[in-house]
């Protein structure tokens, strides 16, 4: 397991954190999109960038291991937005704070009227793939679902959009029965069996653990993304609008329920579970704990990690928060975050979850001291928070920005640098997911 260094080209974004990163494939290229965000002027944002997977090209050798991943980027610039949006949404002007301030004393009446929306800026919001399959083409088509986050002058969203990654347009969406989650931020959102979307816990003022799945009307999703791109920018705002549905998943037992908690992490498993891993609880007090939450049965269970088995196998896995995590074969893969063990520190190791063992596994990269500043090793990724994290090629983790901790200086940097780890796991099918009943709290 290592991480290399990127070559990144074309529009590439500047220093940001909070930021949204998901990867998709379109017609074999495998491909990243790069939403939001808040810049080192403090000011969030609505960019819009993608990632293209040029090359990856591996030259293997019994005494050398090379490889090289170089991503083109591309910045989509709001085709439609209101006169407010416009003042806020470039964070690489050093005079936006300026003009956001001055625009919130405008009155109400001097406000231009607002035209097309997309989503607002913003930062901490969740996203998710979804894949839908078209009934006349049969087609695959993949579409990102962005909610809630903390947008400027600190307000909190609950809205809900749907970026058509074929077109890269946005969609609004209408709620059908009024009934939705409340606006937030460190929260996590989370796609099962490619299309059911399921969202846990947030901050609002307090840390949230309520737990609501997200059903999104298909067929006016494939209506809008069967027009053509000219009528589409003709359409009203109406025409523009996907129906969803919101379902609150209410557990009787609050202690067979993960506690409340934001800045966790969540990652699907198989076709009818997800999983759960730390963040931030009650009292901001760091967790470390693990649950699994299964559609069969709609109910949480916490998982134990095995510690029946020889001793100096056993890895602790601390408390932490302001991580990412992917699943790769039957491995929980855990990049990144703050965790808390004397003291709290900026975290470069990888921790891997077994879930055929229920073991944890800690990979430590050391902090090195680099001769060259073009040396590829270990330690070039330096622990962050509020970083973008996606899964490229089945088992390579690609990392963009974040707050990166500055080890020399004793501060923290937001950074707009980009490394691949690669876990060099093999594939497999997941068989192995421990599968828990209602209020089973097993040690395993």
């Amino acid at each position: 397991m290592d991480w290399k260094e990127t070559t990144l080209f074309g529009e590439v974004p500047n220093s940001v954190s909070g930021h949204s990163f998901i990867s998709y494939k379109n017609n074999g290229v495998e491909k990243c999109v790069l939403f939001g965000g808040i810049a080192n002027d403090f000011v969030r944002n609505n960019s819009l960038y993608e990632f293209s997977l040029i090359q990856n090209s591996n030259s293997i050798n019994e005494q050398n291991s090379t490889s090289t991943t170089t991503l083109s980027c591309k910045f989509y610039p709001p085709e439609e937005t209101s006169f407010s949006s416009l003042l806020s949404q470039d964070s690489r002007s050093s005079k936006v704070k300026t003009k956001l301030k001055k625009e919130v004393k405008l009155s109400p009446a001097k406000q231009p009227p607002a035209v097309l929306k997309i989503p607002a800026p913003r930062e901490r919001h969740a996203v998710s793939m979804v894949s839908v399959t078209h009934p006349q083409t049969n087609q695959t088509l993949c579409f990102m679902v962005l909610m809630g986050g903390i947008g400027n002058l600190k307000t909190k969203y609950n809205d809900v959009w749907i970026l058509d990654l074929q077109k890269m347009k946005w969609r609004e969406t209408k709620c059908k029965n009024n009934i939705q989650p409340s606006a937030r931020y460190n929260h996590q959102l989370c796609t099962v069996n490619d299309r059911l979307l399921f969202l846990f816990g947030g901050y609002e003022g307090d840390p949230l653990n309520d737990c609501w799945l997200l059903l999104l009307d298909l067929d006016s999703l494939l209506h809008h993304q069967s027009s053509s791109s000219s009528t589409s920018q003709m359409n009203t705002n109406e025409e523009h609008v996907v129906s969803i549905e919101w379902k609150e998943i209410k557990i009787k037992n609050a202690s067979a329920m993960p506690s409340p908690r934001y800045q966790h992490a969540m990652v699907s498993i198989n076709s009818n579970k997800f999983a759960i891993v730390g963040g931030t609880g009650i009292n901001r007090m760091s967790l470390n704990d693990v649950w699994i939450f299964d559609l069969e049965t709609y109910h949480f269970s916490q998982v134990f990690p095995n510690k029946q088995k020889e001793q100096e196998s056993i890895q602790e896995f601390p408390m932490i928060h302001a991580h990412q995590c992917a699943l790769i074969s039957n491995q929980i893969v855990v990049v990144g975050g703050l965790v808390k063990r004397f003291k709290c520190c900026y975290s470069r190791d990888v921790y891997l979850f077994d879930l055929s063992t229920l073991q944890w596994n800690r990979v430590a990269f050391p902090v090195v001291e680099q001769q060259n500043s073009g040396s590829s090793s270990s330690h070039i990724f330096m622990g962050r928070i509020n970083f973008g994290m996606c899964l490229m090629n089945g088992n390579q983790l690609i990392v963009f920005g974040g707050i990166v901790e500055n080890v020399e200086k004793g501060l923290a940097y937001k950074y707009n640098d980009c490394l691949v780890l690669d876990t060099k796991i093999k594939q497999s099918i997941v068989n192995a997911a421990p599968i828990v009943s209602q209020n089973e709290f097993t040690t395993f």
